[in-house]
């Protein structure tokens, strides 16, 4: 699966207002990953309105330009790290999740963070 469709797909997911995470989230088919050592260069993606944002490491093309258009189509504004004001948990995994004072589903989750393989934190 290409870099583009995978980060597409996790998008996506965003967008539905719950930052959860299938198996189009998860690792990547070349050995990159997400951040923390992975090779590529560093993508947020910060929707406030959803109180989520995400890190991940992608290479520069068309992966990056595609997970770049689906976060600004969502509201989300475009980066190279999250906020860390009001952090209230982050999912650490192939992709960061970083979740923020007033999102819902916190549970939820936490939950699907640990089924990723995820280390789940708070501050």
């Amino acid at each position: 699966m290409s870099k583009s469709r995978m980060l597409k797909g996790c998008v996506c997911l965003l967008s539905a207002g719950v930052v959860l995470s299938t198996g189009a989230c998860g690792g990547d088919d070349d050995g990159g990953g997400g951040s923390g050592g992975a090779s590529g260069s560093g993508f947020s993606c910060d929707t406030p309105a959803k109180f989520a944002c995400f890190e991940i490491a992608v290479t520069s093309g068309p992966g990056q330009q595609a997970a770049a258009d689906q976060c600004t189509s969502d509201g989300g504004t475009v980066g190279t790290a999250c906020p860390s004001a009001s952090l209230v948990a982050e999912c650490v995994g192939a992709i960061h999740y970083f979740y923020y004072t007033g999102f819902s589903g916190l549970d939820q989750a936490q939950s699907v963070c640990a089924g990723l393989g995820g280390t789940w934190t708070t501050p």
